[in-house]
């Protein structure tokens, strides 16, 4: 009796830990389902509603950015943890930047693209670079951005994709920024050419602006006074744009005037 009463004792020291192990790790991986729910919800939202993917993403923030192991989910590549921290930088970039919430560091960016590469094309990899262009773009970080906008256009799976496009569109400014214009009405005239643009006025008047400037600042003139000209029959265009416009056209004419009095 007094030998099952010590292996009883012997079983309860072992029982126990090894019961709260179990709970921990039940607990451990109802949150992480938790957490992929909430940024699955974020995920589908964010197209139509920015601003509740933000508010989702908020949420979670205590649960992935100030986990006290962040830095060891970080180095781990196999963990859910680290999906789950590689999406939510992903989305909280993208929420961030469709917010108009300017960004002044990178390194949310740069926890997504280290996890997703560039070996393979997928859409959350392509995502995850030209949302690290966005950032740099933002941080005045000219050069950095267009590496990372070049390096989404290499790997979106599907080029009639609108982001696709708006990589284009991005690149398209920063190339006109820094007078790399060749370069510039390639990717503008590609971005011009896409089916994004090509079903919405506001874009094709934003495309046929931005173009023209490249056209004019080329000694491309003729070409440059067609698309001015198309940008100001097109009613869909901002005000902003049409003054931009104008002001871009009367420099074309005044160029043309002093031409004709040499």
């Amino acid at each position: 009796m007094k030998q099952l009463r010590i292996i009883y004792s012997d079983v309860k020291r072992i029982a126990f830990p090894c019961l709260c192990l179990m709970l921990l790790a039940v607990t451990s991986c109802q949150r992480e389902a938790a957490v992929r729910s909430a940024l699955a919800r974020a995920e589908a939202v964010m197209e139509e509603n920015p601003q509740e993917a933000r508010l989702i993403l908020d949420s979670l923030s205590h649960e992935i950015v100030n986990h006290p192991n962040r830095q060891s989910i970080v180095n781990r590549k196999s963990s859910n943890r680290q999906s789950n921290l590689a999406l939510y930088s992903l989305l909280r970039t993208q929420a961030e930047h469709k917010c108009r919430v300017r960004a002044t560091s990178d390194s949310l960016p740069l926890i997504a693209t280290r996890y997703y590469g560039t070996k393979h094309k997928s859409q959350r990899a392509a995502l995850a670079q030209h949302y690290l262009g966005c950032a740099y773009s933002d941080m005045g970080r000219d050069m950095e951005a267009i590496e990372a906008f070049l390096r989404a256009s290499m790997i979106f799976p599907d080029t009639t994709n609108k982001y696709f496009a708006n990589n284009l569109f991005h690149l398209g400014l920063l190339y006109t920024n820094h007078h790399m214009l060749d370069s510039a009405w390639v990717a503008l005239s590609r971005y011009r050419n896409s089916e994004t643009c090509d079903s919405d006025s506001v874009n094709i008047g934003y495309a046929d602006y931005y173009m023209g400037s490249v056209a004019m600042y080329k000694g491309m003139d003729e070409v440059a006074d067609s698309l001015f000209h198309r940008v100001d029959l097109n009613t869909k265009n901002s005000v902003f744009i049409k003054k931009s416009t104008y002001f871009q056209w009367a420099k074309l004419y005044y160029s043309h005037k002093q031409k004709g009095k040499s």
